[in-house]
């Protein structure tokens, strides 16, 4: 059960993660082993997984074919240098184009959106 404020409204952390988990825009967290630390559904179901299936999975055993490919060199980048970058790729696995934003910081991937784009343009 979560703890209520004294008025009754839900604690802000809980009311963040709820937004967080309804939002339609696919969101994944990695953690410095570049492990999903946090997966929402969208992100969930645009990787074709389940939110269980991933968490504690290493981004890059789970999708093997992403090694060396401008996902890793990307991801890499905001680990090493802790810059913010935005790119496209094409993921044949999933045969899909991702649109990736991947904020500031050094956490390794950071805060991953991911945009499915099923034509370029």
């Amino acid at each position: 059960m979560t703890a209520m404020s004294p008025d009754g409204a839900a604690p802000p952390a809980d009311l963040l993660r709820q937004a967080v988990e309804a939002m339609p825009r696919p969101l994944f967290v990695l953690d410095h082993d570049w492990r999903f630390s946090y997966v929402n559904p969208a992100g969930a179901r645009l990787l074709r997984r389940r939110v269980g299936d991933l968490l504690g999975r290493v981004i890059w055993a789970e999708f093997p074919e992403a090694v060396g490919s401008e996902f890793a060199r990307q991801y890499e980048h905001v680990a090493r240098t802790g810059e913010p970058v935005a790119f496209e790729s094409w993921y044949p696995p999933l045969r899909t184009w991702f649109h990736v934003d991947a904020p500031r910081g050094r956490r390794p991937g950071g805060h991953l959106r991911r945009r499915h784009r099923t034509a370029r343009g």
